[in-house]
């Protein structure tokens, strides 16, 4: 394994970490906790395409009253998940997913955001397709 491999396997073990703990926190109702171990997963994560960290960290946020902040990321785990066809790979992440829509439709609604493409009716009333990943 050369170094820069190295290198990266480490950085992804830090980002797997504080995303574990992060969701931890947040399951936990400890918001600010989850928005510092999510703070630093985001700073390890390099391919910025982790639907799950950013839900996560979109969630604590809204929980914090940083709606403007939480929309932009939850607004980034939408789009992951549109390029994905909402394809989740476990309970956890479905519940997530879902709570995600909830949020999104909440904020739309209540704070005047716009997300091109999103509308409740477009995902049955939340009730997405439970495809998982093997």
């Amino acid at each position: 394994m050369s170094e820069y491999e190295s290198m990266k396997l480490i950085k992804n073990i830090f980002v797997l970490f504080y995303t574990l703990r992060g969701g931890m926190s947040y399951r936990y109702d400890k918001f600010h906790s989850a928005v510092k171990y999510l703070e630093k997963a985001i700073k390890y994560n390099s391919t910025l395409e982790n639907e799950m960290l950013f839900q996560y960290y979109g969630h604590s946020l809204f929980r914090l009253n940083d709606v403007e902040k939480a929309f932009q990321y939850l607004k980034k785990s939408y789009e992951i998940y549109e390029n994905k066809n909402w394809l989740v790979s476990n309970e956890e992440e479905y519940r997530l997913a879902k709570e995600t829509l909830k949020v999104l439709d909440y904020i739309i609604t209540n704070y005047d955001k716009k997300l091109e493409g999103f509308h409740v009716k477009k995902h049955g009333k939340f009730m997405l397709d439970f495809n998982l990943l093997m």
